[in-house]
């Protein structure tokens, strides 16, 4: 990870949610950004919109928390678009790492999420 005053942005999943991300970032910021998922081949094709500023990590999320521990620890902050049930064990970890987490999840229902269930 390069430390600059860029803020470099963990993005958790490769669906169509972080490749519109990675079409943002690509072209309206300067952000430093890894995607780390689970998905080899859409990372890739994500991280090939700015070669420079992206990079990959394969991480199975759930199970590898002590990868995602280090990954959130070097970056400023952590984008979670996984699918919502996952963002209870994101949240732990970035509770833990003292980093600030954000999600594209909502709750359409009037229910408060169900994080630490």
């Amino acid at each position: 990870i390069m430390k600059t005053s860029t803020p470099n942005v963990l993005v958790l999943g490769s669906g169509f949610v972080a490749q519109a991300i990675g079409d943002y970032f690509s072209k309206y910021t300067q952000f430093f950004a890894t995607f780390a998922t689970i998905d080899k081949a859409s990372g890739q094709r994500i991280c090939e919109m700015s070669p420079n500023r992206f990079r990959l990590e394969i991480l199975n999320a759930v199970d590898q928390p002590e990868k995602l521990a280090e990954l959130c620890s070097s970056h400023d902050i952590v984008m979670s678009l996984l699918p919502p049930p996952l963002h209870k064990y994101v949240a732990k970890v970035c509770i833990k790492m003292n980093k600030n987490m954000v999600t594209s999840s909502y709750i359409s229902n009037g229910k408060l999420f169900y994080f630490f269930e």
